[in-house]
């Protein structure tokens, strides 16, 4: 884990923080600060932080580093150390304030994958502002003796595992992407031999670090099973369990995908037809996620599908399109074979904006 730390010079309590937060993180963090753009913009360039964390408010440099930093790819984390409370925010309300909020302030708050409050106080006017729901509490063991130096740095240990567990697709490599594919694929067919060889190399040269995005966007996704089954028939000897469960950021509970129930006594093109169309509200709900998928690739793999009968229902019910645009993400994310298709696949801004909706569970 690399933390790239911004700060203003002039700060000194924020300069003492860092100190202090730096010798207290957990083995396996790497830490680096710095207090200009130009040593800022150099360390993002030959470092490639995975977290920038700043400190303070209301600067330009500020968000300056914060928009380098997520063009970077990097995720921010802000800590407005009391200068976002509102006795701050009423000076100068109209002369200064107002003018920054409307220019950068708000929009730096709202783009933080997390804020860090240092008491519930804090945390209660962050709530109250309402830029961004994501705000976790460590308090400060510079000010307080109610935390140690080493619970300090274990909780902003784990709130800088929430970012990064958060939409981690976004932050897989592109081999890692086809790994999951391969995977996804393996536990449909339960045959590796479906696999290509792009895909085969892909599952075999899987990092530890890789692999733990790949367990926690399956635990997201409620696709532990098919995962388990497709590393079982691969070969594959995960560095990790797949979790139950995982701490991250995610969208409203409604919207976000449930796990799809298998069963009942629908016949198979029945079952398909429901599918495609429940995809349809789902997708307008934003709670369409890759286990929707991966049923009607099983649906369309394993059972006979009358193609003629779907695909002529599927046109009087005005989804021909959309059908299409399922087929090119069935291909793109399960592997489904062209041979199972339906419908010719369809890849425009729609299917994109589709895929988008399925992979990220945060809106920044």
């Amino acid at each position: 884990m690399r933390i790239l730390h911004f700060y203003i010079k002039d700060d000194e309590r924020a300069c003492q923080y860092i100190d202090r937060l730096a010798g207290s993180m957990l083995d396996g963090t790497e830490i680096q600060s710095c207090d200009s753009l130009k040593a800022f913009r150099k360390a993002i360039e030959s470092w490639k932080p995975q977290i920038v964390h700043l400190h303070g408010a209301w600067r330009l440099s500020i968000a300056r580093a914060a928009k380098i930093g997520m063009k970077s790819g990097a995720r921010v984390v802000i800590t407005p150390h009391g200068q976002l409370e509102p006795w701050v925010i009423k000076q100068r309300h109209w002369t200064e304030k107002l003018p920054k909020l409307l220019l950068y302030q708000r929009r730096c708050l709202r783009k933080a994958y997390c804020i860090i409050a240092m008491g519930r106080m804090e945390a209660g006017y962050m709530e109250r502002l309402g830029y961004n729901t994501r705000i976790e509490t460590i308090l400060n063991s510079l000010i307080t003796e109610t935390i140690s130096d080493g619970q300090m740095g274990r909780q902003m240990f784990l709130a800088y595992k929430k970012v990064l567990d958060t939409d981690t697709m976004e932050l897989m490599l592109p081999q890692t992407k086809t790994a999951l594919r391969g995977f996804i694929k393996a536990g449909i067919t339960g045959d590796s031999r479906w696999l290509d060889s792009e895909e085969q190399q892909a599952c075999n040269a899987v990092s530890d670090e890789e692999w733990h995005k790949i367990a926690v966007f399956s635990c997201d996704e409620h696709i532990n099973d098919t995962i388990a089954k497709g590393i079982e028939c691969i070969g594959f000897t995960p560095p990790e369990a797949l979790p139950q469960s995982v701490d991250n950021y995610h969208m409203p509970a409604a919207n976000h995908a449930k796990a799809v129930a298998t069963g009942g006594h629908e016949s198979p093109d029945d079952a398909l037809l429901s599918a495609i169309k429940a995809s349809k509200r789902q997708i307008k709900e934003q709670g369409f996620g890759i286990c929707h998928l991966i049923r009607m690739a099983e649906l369309l793999t394993h059972s006979i599908i009358d193609e003629e009968k779907v695909a002529g229902e599927l046109k009087e019910c005005g989804l021909e399109q959309h059908t299409s645009r399922i087929m090119h993400l069935l291909s793109d994310m399960t592997g489904l074979d062209e041979g199972f298709m339906i419908l010719p696949e369809k890849d425009d801004r729609t299917t994109r904006r589709i895929k988008k909706i399925i992979t990220k569970h945060v809106n920044i």
